[in-house]
């Protein structure tokens, strides 16, 4: 965009233009959540053998911020009595240290995940490094046995990509109906075989 915006104001624009071809815009990204699906995908990444992915994605959907902002998060940048956060460094200058007010949903959360570290240091992180192993074989919708922790909170999460990507798969077992799931097989278009 800015690359147009200086050839056009030099008058170069106008001799490449026939030649550009521009790329279309795709239409198929983002989703609005409904409550429903929100529903569904909270229970699930409570589910998660990963303990950071529903503080994690509560954090994110609640702030509406960044990946990278929400991992970085410090304990002392929190304010529970206040009701309020204040994000550190972002992708973009308004988006560094703002101020979020922290709704019920969010400072729940917050206060339950706090009770998980009860020896915190205001510089160490909210969603903290963590290693986990497995006693028991995964499904292949995230489900396993047993999960040890080994934590870290003077380093920041490194990704939550599988815990999120198997969360995002169970969904698609929720019986769009009750709370049951759906049997042997993803959704099907159509005749759910639920297990409730």
């Amino acid at each position: 965009m800015r690359l147009r915006q200086i050839l056009r104001k030099y008058g170069a624009w106008a001799r490449i233009q026939p030649d550009v071809v521009m790329l279309r815009e795709r239409q198929d990204c983002g989703h609005a959540l409904t409550a429903q699906e929100e529903r569904v995908l909270l229970h699930e990444c409570g589910q998660s053998r990963s303990r950071l992915l529903l503080p994690f994605v509560v954090l994110a959907l609640e702030t509406g911020a960044r990946f990278n902002t929400v991992r970085t998060l410090p304990w002392r940048n929190i304010n529970i009595s206040d009701r309020c956060l204040k994000f550190g460094k972002d992708k973009t200058a308004a988006g560094s240290g703002r101020t979020v007010p922290v709704n019920a949903r969010l400072l729940e959360t917050l206060k339950f995940w706090a009770q998980s570290f009860p020896d915190r240091r205001p510089g160490h992180y909210v969603l903290p490094q963590e290693t986990c192993s497995q006693s028991g074989a995964e499904d292949s919708f995230g489900f396993g046995g047993e999960v040890i922790y080994e934590t870290n909170t003077t380093k920041p999460v490194g990704g939550i990509k599988t815990a999120w990507q198997a969360a995002k798969r169970r969904t698609q077992r929720q019986c769009p109906h009750c709370d049951g799931r759906l049997d042997d097989r993803l959704k099907p278009d159509t005749g759910y075989v639920c297990s409730a």
